[in-house]
């Protein structure tokens, strides 16, 4: 098996499927996570029959291994489970009690390593058979099951014989077996050495009922919210609170109680309760705590603060809350219903001992930092360009001035119209060496924004260069040459970008748009469809796709495409003229008048409107 990529190597859509592959992993998501588990018997005669759902084994979780050992000296062979997915262990006691079994340690000697990993052992019974165990290390994945070598015995059966042939190379037998029982041999001993059975299991365990709550080692920047500004001189806690959540409601009553607003008032800690009802009529009921309702684009950028907050893409569960400073800061996530005496000890604890270890100590090697990178970068993928700005900003601030960042944060820049400042970040990453290809292609998106054509054409070539399949240097070289006139060189650029990214709805778009400029109007059609597959339907493409259809003789279709446009954009121009024109190629004078007129209402003074409706009589 191979290992996975420790540097981010390899073209970019090999990096970014390996991000998608992290963010799926991160997201509690997983390949085989759908399946449930599954566990063989042994038949005896050469094959095995699924005995899953008649053991209980058959859990849904996504299972990376499991051990076996007598956990309470019984004999028979308990089952402890390790899954990636909650529960991450699952302890499972063997209740049928074996008939009888011997347990044998081995312990290598001279020449033999101690734990007698790859020696083997078989026993010879009673009634003929012969049961061959192997000492292993490791039997899954991070799991391990006991060495000790477990023979299970039938009712009325004993053992007789045991032959080991050690891993040092030498090989002994053992006729004098005491019974049963867990028993230890020595490589060169001869006998069999008697070892203390295990504690039996607890058959009842204690629930832990705290809060899961945990300081963070370092504050950080909450993402805004109105009515949740840091207040001078008081704690925030801001809770995350829906009608329909249970324990929301019962967390509110204690913190509401007489009891409950004496120790949070004495605290001096101020309230913020966060409804996220659909509802806007739902509330908390009457209380001296402030209420806000955080628009959509609020709760986006919360949750993905949730989810990189420690590395878990999970959103805000309710009852959530966060514990923010005087600036506005987080210092602590309590997940779950919180009493008011917690919350009251926390907001009592001076900043200095705020923090995640209860205990002092000194960091082995360079201690971690949090990057905000990724949380930046993901708000700016959900358009959210103002927050994503702060903590790119916060990155910079905290010296994390790698290629990256500077990168990814050139991008808001860029599309938020700030293109002098995205240029300066894209000039200074192109000096960090790794992966400067990025930058290049980014660098040249930047000059055809700017207007600066041949600067952008040297950017992706030299991309092109030395990774003649970038998907995204390709579509950039295409759109330079189709801005130059070479509408042939364009759509052989663009048609590589589709073969190198075919999922890319704006490459596809480009080319269609190309192959049209060139007379290929079936081939432009046929894009300009798939266009509107993946990502629907707009003005733009509404109307391109109506003069196609109407090019290819299709003049239903280009009429309907027409009226699309104008549907989705009444505003703009361009659906009805280009409306009205096919009416008066169709000699439909009255209908071209209408939609011309249409046209003036929205857009009063259009010349081009007025002079065709000038040539058609009013």
């Amino acid at each position: 098996m191979s290992r996975t990529p420790q540097k981010l190597t390899g073209s970019r859509a090999y990096r970014e499927a390996w991000r998608a592959v992290n963010l799926l992993i991160r997201s509690d998501g997983s390949w085989s996570g759908r399946e449930r588990d599954v566990c063989y018997h042994n038949s005896g005669d050469g094959t095995f029959t699924d005995a899953s759902y008649v053991t209980g084994l058959d859990s849904a979780g996504d299972g990376r291994g499991f051990v076996t050992l007598d956990l309470n000296g019984d004999g028979a062979l308990d089952i402890v489970e390790a899954s990636r997915t909650a529960p991450r262990v699952r302890v499972m006691e063997n209740g049928v009690a074996a008939a009888a079994a011997v347990m044998v340690e081995l312990r290598g000697s001279g020449r033999s390593n101690r734990d007698a990993i790859g020696a083997t052992a078989v026993m010879e019974t009673s009634t003929g058979r012969k049961l061959l165990r192997l000492v292993q290390a490791g039997s899954g994945y991070l799991t391990e099951s006991s060495r000790r070598l477990h023979f299970a015995l039938l009712a009325g059966e004993r053992a007789q014989r045991l032959t080991i042939r050690w891993p040092g190379g030498g090989e002994e037998t053992l006729a004098d077996i005491p019974g049963t029982g867990t028993f230890r041999v020595v490589e060169g001993g001869g006998r069999f050495e008697p070892l203390v059975a295990g504690a039996a299991l607890p058959r009842t365990a204690q629930k832990d009922e705290r809060t899961p709550s945990i300081w963070l080692v370092e504050p950080v920047p909450a993402p805004a919210m109105r009515g949740v500004a840091g207040s001078p001189g008081r704690l925030t806690l801001l809770n995350f609170w829906g009608s329909w959540c249970p324990p929301c409601r019962e967390e509110f009553k204690e913190w509401t109680s007489a009891a409950g607003s004496r120790r949070l008032a004495a605290a001096g800690l101020r309230v913020v309760i966060a409804v996220v009802d659909e509802d806007a009529s739902q509330r908390p009921p009457a209380s001296a705590f402030a209420v806000v309702r955080p628009s959509a684009n609020e709760m986006t950028a919360w949750n993905l603060f949730h989810r990189h907050l420690f590395d878990r893409r999970r959103d805000i569960g309710l009852p959530t809350s966060f514990l923010l400073d005087e600036s506005g800061r987080v210092l602590k996530v309590y997940s779950g219903m919180t009493a008011t005496e917690q919350l009251a000890a926390d907001a009592a604890i001076a900043p200095a001992a705020r923090r995640s270890f209860p205990f002092a100590g000194r960091w082995l090697g360079e201690r971690p930092k949090r990057n905000p990178v990724e949380l930046a970068t993901a708000l700016a993928e959900s358009g959210l360009p103002a927050e994503s700005a702060r903590y790119f900003e916060l990155a910079l601030r905290k010296g994390n001035a790698s290629r990256e960042a500077m990168n990814n944060y050139a991008g808001v820049l860029s599309e938020s119209g700030d293109l002098a400042r995205a240029e300066k970040l894209l000039v200074a990453a192109l000096g960090s060496g790794e992966h400067e290809d990025d930058v290049l292609a980014n660098l040249g998106s930047l000059r055809l924004r700017q207007g600066r054509n041949g600067e952008a054409k040297v950017a992706f070539e030299k991309v092109l260069a030395k990774s003649p399949d970038d998907a995204m240097a390709l579509n950039g070289l295409g759109s330079v040459l189709f801005a130059g006139q070479d509408v042939a060189g364009a759509r052989d650029r663009f048609a590589a970008a589709v073969r190198a990214d075919p999922e890319n709805a704006g490459y596809r778009y480009n080319w269609a748009s190309a192959l049209a400029a060139g007379g290929e109007f079936g081939p432009a059609l046929h894009e300009f469809e798939a266009v509107r597959e993946r990502q629907g339907d707009s003005a733009k493409l509404a109307n391109n796709l109506g003069i196609l259809y109407v090019e290819t003789g299709a003049t239903g279709k280009g009429e309907a495409a027409f009226r699309k446009a104008i549907e989705l954009a009444p505003r703009e121009v361009g659906g009805y003229m280009n409306l009205a024109t096919l009416y008066v190629k169709m000699n439909r004078a009255g209908e071209a008048r209408e939609t011309l007129r249409a046209l003036l209402r929205v857009s009063p003074g259009q010349a081009e409107a007025v002079r065709l409706l000038g040539t058609l009589g009013r």
